[in-house]
């Protein structure tokens, strides 16, 4: 069903894609935000400049706020390895982990009212060797694995706290009430959606009521019945198994 809406351009504005952890949700919410952004006819092996971006989640129409807990994926990761065909799975994982922690230490030291220069100094330190190391496969190939996940597991033991602050969805709001980029559409994915707390989820509500015309947003979450009812009647349910 979801595959023929989207050929059919028949995809309504709010998703919530609900099932366990490893069932491909964020994956798939990903490759709908290609699919939907891309010059060409949204082939599984584009690589137009569009697509490329949206793989790499550095596109300026996909904001990603990604709070999943993350244990699992990096448990398979390193029992099986990853070669140069699992590499874009493993970096996609290791990028959701830094755009968590630095969601993280952006609320705190904004609430301690740190400058933006300190702030960006923090996350520099604490991510700064791990963006680095999976910058391309060869960095990643060339460096050890045992220093890979020392990084990779400091920064697990440090997000254990994965809640969504209105903060954060105001920030989605303002990414939706920009101007479009160069591409289609403006895609949001929230990986985690029920770890938005009370304020965040009124303030979701709304802006679910106005979402730009040419936006989406789609959600991901393991318990569907943590999320608010009525956004859950308010977006069309995916069930991943």
């Amino acid at each position: 069903m979801l595959l023929n809406e989207i050929k059919r351009a028949l995809l309504p504005q709010t998703l919530l894609f609900f099932g366990p952890d490893g069932s491909g949700k964020f994956l798939t919410a990903l490759e709908i935000s290609r699919v939907v952004n891309c010059y060409e006819e949204g082939a599984e092996d584009c690589n137009c400049k569009s697509c490329l971006a949206i793989r790499r989640l550095n596109s300026p129409n996909l904001l990603i706020l990604s709070k999943s807990d993350l244990r699992k994926s990096f448990d398979v990761w390193v029992k099986y390895g990853v070669d140069k065909s699992s590499f874009p799975y493993f970096y996609r994982d290791v990028v959701r982990l830094i755009l968590q922690r630095k969601s993280q230490i952006i609320a705190k030291m904004k609430s301690q009212k740190k400058s933006p220069e300190k702030i960006d100094e923090t996350i520099n330190e604490e991510v700064g060797f791990l963006r680095d190391s999976i910058s391309s496969y060869e960095n990643f190939s060339n460096l050890k694995w045992e220093d890979i996940y020392d990084s990779i597991k400091g920064l697990l033991n440090r997000t254990k706290e994965n809640i969504i602050s209105i903060d954060e969805i105001r920030d989605v709001q303002r990414f939706l009430q920009h101007t479009s980029g160069p591409y289609k559409k403006k895609v949001v994915i929230i990986d985690g959606a029920e770890y938005m707390n009370e304020e965040a989820s009124n303030s979701f509500l709304k802006i679910s009521e106005d979402t730009p015309d040419n936006s989406m947003i789609i959600m991901t979450a393991v318990n569907r019945k943590r999320l608010k009812d009525t956004i859950v009647s308010r977006s069309r349910n995916y069930r991943f198994t």
